[in-house]
């Protein structure tokens, strides 16, 4: 019809180029409204980084971001070295959630490795962080005055030590909804403080899951199985300024997160949504046992 107009010649031009963008697969685009992700995956399409890595050689630092969806580990070690003598310590755990809630730690002598020996840490093939006595804090940012909390991670403690702190600590003055301390390789626990899953879970990579809906009760889940649940209605109530919530270690009793027992094990993936998250648990568990090659 155009041309027929115009006696046979169109007098305008006309290109269309597109670019195809795959569906959105990582985790936290599917499973949105998360209030802190750390993972060494790429888990939001949006996140450039994954952590920002010290050196031992001279203690420069850089960003380590995502190939492929997957820790860029060719940079890593590009960055840190190859030789026995280098080694690279994690500073900062970048948030992914979007939520600019970086774990950080300054204090070199108490960040977690990456590098060890010019190798990745590993675990089943999947870089892996490495706290001995280490721990990342976040400061004040888990508030759970709601009551609900669901928190999903990957780790594989050490059973030499199985006693020794948390996955994450939080605590909160005056309010036992604001209390969350999971610690769920102790072997010795406080119900009003913290809950434990048994000894069979040590020296096994695994995904940790823990729901705390409303006050009621907290319950825990091992590769998507639950352990068992504990009553937190009779939890004794705290006073004193808040805790940081700590990455790898119980936090003391002071407003500045310090820590007093540190969890020994490899870390790979933490998530936490202050919300109920129930009804996705098992698609979440899923997601995630699948990328780190675990059976449910």
């Amino acid at each position: 019809n155009l041309k027929a107009r115009t006696g046979g010649t169109v007098p305008i031009s006309l290109k269309q180029t597109w670019e195809e963008i795959p569906e959105a697969t990582d985790l936290l685009d599917t499973y949105t409204g998360a209030a802190v992700g750390y993972s060494l995956r790429r888990i939001k399409s949006t996140a450039t980084n994954a952590i920002r890595v010290r050196r031992s050689s001279n203690n420069d630092e850089q960003d380590i971001g995502f190939v492929d969806g997957e820790l860029d580990t060719v940079s890593l070690l590009a960055f840190v070295g190859t030789a026995v003598t280098d080694n690279g310590y994690v500073k900062i755990f970048y948030d992914q959630s979007g939520n600019s809630n970086d774990a950080t730690q300054t204090v070199t002598g108490s960040q977690p490795q990456i590098v060890s020996s010019g190798a990745v840490i590993v675990e089943n093939g999947k870089p892996a962080v490495d706290f001995t006595s280490d721990y990342l804090d976040l400061g004040d940012v888990l508030d759970a005055t709601n009551g609900d909390i669901c928190a999903y991670m990957v780790v594989n403690p050490n059973a030499s030590t199985p006693w020794y702190g948390s996955y994450i600590s939080k605590t909160a003055a005056a309010d036992v909804d604001n209390r969350w301390e999971f610690s769920p390789d102790r072997s010795n626990y406080d119900p009003t403080t913290a809950y434990q899953i048994t000894g069979y879970q040590l020296n096994s990579q695994h995904v940790a899951t823990f729901e705390a809906i409303g006050s009621s009760a907290l319950t825990a889940y091992q590769n998507g199985t639950q352990a068992a649940t504990i009553d937190l209605s009779t939890a004794t109530e705290i006073t004193g300024s808040p805790y940081h919530t700590l990455i790898g270690a119980y936090g003391d009793a002071t407003a500045t997160g310090g820590a007093v027992q540190t969890y020994i094990g490899k870390m790979q993936e933490l998530i936490v949504y202050t919300s109920d998250e129930s009804a996705y648990r098992t698609d979440i568990e899923t997601n995630i046992a699948t990328f780190y090659d675990i059976t449910l």
